[in-house]
Order: C-alpha cells, then structure tokens, then sequence
C-alpha cells in the first residue's frame, strides 16, 4: 500500500477545496436592453446601481444588501429610507441623467455587477468608460411593457434569482389584466 506525505495529502486537500468551489459556482448569462450578452462568473454579489436601478434590484432582491453604491442617495428620502434605512448610507455614485459617474470610482467599490437604467431610449447613455475598465454594464430600461417585462427578467437572473424575476412579472401582467376589465 502507497504510502501518502504530507504534501500529498495537502495537495489532494487544495484540489478538492478547489473543485468545491467551482461547483458552487454558476455562471450565469443574460442580453440586456440593448442586446449586449452579460456573462458573470456567478450571480451578482456586489451591484452598482445607477439610475433608477436601485429599487428595481430591491424589488428583485428583497433588500439592499448586494448594493455597494447607487446613483443617488435621493432615493432614500422616500418610502425606500423607513423600509430600508441601511440604504441610505450606501455611496452615492452618480448618474448618467445629472452628474457623470466617475468610471474609477464605482471600480473602487469592486462591483461585479453595473446596472445603469436607459429609460426609453438607449442610445443616450454611453457606458465605454465603465466597460473600458473592466466592469460588467447591464443596461435595462423601460418605454414598453414588454422592454420592461424583459428588464426585469434579465436583472433577476443576474442575481440569481430568475423565479423571483417571473413571479414579479406574472404580478405586473395579472394587474394590467385587472386595469383592463
């Protein structure tokens, strides 16, 4: 019988820690607003949200604990600051309608996750200098049920959480349905 070292045996440790860990690992894939293919390593941890992206991922999310900085703090002045008042000390980043965020700031929050909101027309926001260093960009926005049913989809499945994504659009639908009636 082969006898085992040391060295052996902490390596054949490394290799099943290893393993361990891209298992747990899922890609995930998804095309945003504009039809860029996002792929992340796994579900988003950390999101940057600009816009008007913050209550969409706590609205997908539950909370705002994946957030590591939003476009304003603005959006805690509202009913978002008493449900979750953590928010509001999150860094405020900037956003593409007023002020420019600086690329090397949001880079400095690592995010592995940049949401920025189109609104109803894409073409106005230029996301290069975010995407020329590195970070992921998905772009979601609204102008159409449809464009926002998709949004949403997309943004749930980014972190992980693709059935909360259609539950929320199954709401949406259902209550345009009762608006109709």
């Amino acid at each position: 019988m082969p006898r085992l070292t040391c060295s052996a045996i902490l390596g054949a440790l490394c290799l099943a820690l290893a393993a361990a860990t891209h298992v747990g690992a899922q890609e995930v894939r998804a095309v945003d607003s504009v039809g860029t293919d996002i792929v992340l390593s796994r579900p988003a941890q950390r999101i940057a949200a600009l816009g008007t992206s913050t209550a969409f991922v706590i609205a997908l999310d539950g909370g705002v604990d994946r957030l590591v900085g939003i476009g304003s703090t603005t959006t805690f002045d509202t009913m978002l600051g008493t449900m979750f008042p953590r928010g509001a000390a999150l860094p405020s980043i900037g956003g593409y309608a007023s002020a420019r965020p600086v690329a090397e700031t949001i880079a400095e929050l690592n995010p592995d996750l940049v949401l920025l909101w189109t609104g109803s027309s894409s073409a106005s926001h230029d996301p290069s200098d975010l995407i020329n260093i590195g970070l992921p960009v998905a772009r979601w926005g609204s102008g159409s049920e449809e464009r926002m049913q998709a949004s949403i989809r997309m943004v749930a499945k980014l972190i992980g959480k693709p059935e909360r994504g259609e539950r929320i659009v199954e709401w949406l639908v259902a209550g345009r349905h009762r608006e109709d009636e």
